[in-house]
């Protein structure tokens, strides 16, 4: 794609952030967002902008709010954003959100090649 490296990811990143903003305002509500990054911020010190990195965090966060297959329902939901903003498809219906982002990062070149 012809972005350094860093760029790439930074880009990656925000279309993650947007994923999830976007996803959880339509499933939930706006208000549901806001309550969920000030419980980040407040308990586990995570601010939206770590949250790339925090994943497990927020998806501990919503499993407690809606349980397992809640959080199965938007984590699956929050994948097909992200893959639609990042232009690439989605296959697999039972991965976890982790799973979804490492696989996206492969496709996109973003990800060290598993050796």
């Amino acid at each position: 794609n012809g972005l350094p490296q860093g760029q790439a990811l930074a880009d990656f990143n925000e279309a993650l952030l947007k994923a999830i903003d976007v996803t959880v305002v339509a499933l939930t509500g706006p208000s549901v967002l806001g309550s969920l990054y000030q419980h980040l911020k407040e308990f586990h010190d995570i601010s939206r902008d770590d949250l790339p990195n925090h994943l497990d965090k927020l998806l501990n966060v919503l499993s407690g709010i809606f349980g397992s297959k809640g959080l199965r329902t938007i984590s699956r939901a929050i994948a097909v954003e992200l893959y639609f903003r990042l232009k690439i498809s989605i296959q697999k219906n039972n991965y976890t959100l982790q799973e979804y982002v490492e696989n996206a990062k492969k496709e996109l070149g973003l990800s060290p090649a598993s050796h």
